[in-house]
């Protein structure tokens, strides 16, 4: 995923794509790729069947948003683009400024409270 900037991706015979802020490429890292650009990007790496999902999302300032997650999402992380959350889960509090980075294990639960006082970007990655 872009967070900062744009670049111009080549995938060998497969494929050109232009990628600009949020935008994700999916492809199989086998593939001989080159770029063209200067970007700040948040790279998901998985192997064998794990499949992940990688998405960002924008938030005006809000209280007790509830962000919903797959059923099938074992693991979670969280990485602030903007502004600073805090994250409720099994009963604790963490703060999460821009630019850190939250990972949880073992999930069980089907959404996670999530608190902000100003309006906040988020990447969102929900690994099977």
């Amino acid at each position: 995923m872009i967070l900062e900037g744009e670049i111009s991706i080549t995938h060998g015979e497969h494929y050109t794509k232009l990628l600009k802020p949020y935008d994700v490429d999916t492809f199989s890292g086998d593939w001989k790729t080159t770029a063209i650009g200067t970007c700040t990007d948040f790279n998901v790496m998985t192997t064998g069947q794990q499949q992940s999902e990688l998405y960002h999302l924008a938030v005006e300032a809000i209280n007790n948003y509830k962000l919903k997650l797959k059923e099938s999402c074992k693991t979670l992380l969280l990485y602030p683009t903007s502004g600073s959350i805090q994250v409720h889960l099994a009963n604790e509090n963490y703060s999460m400024e821009t630019g850190s980075l939250l990972v949880i294990e073992n999930l069980n639960v089907s959404s996670i409270p999530i608190n902000s006082t100003e309006a906040f970007g988020l990447v969102i990655v929900e690994i099977n």
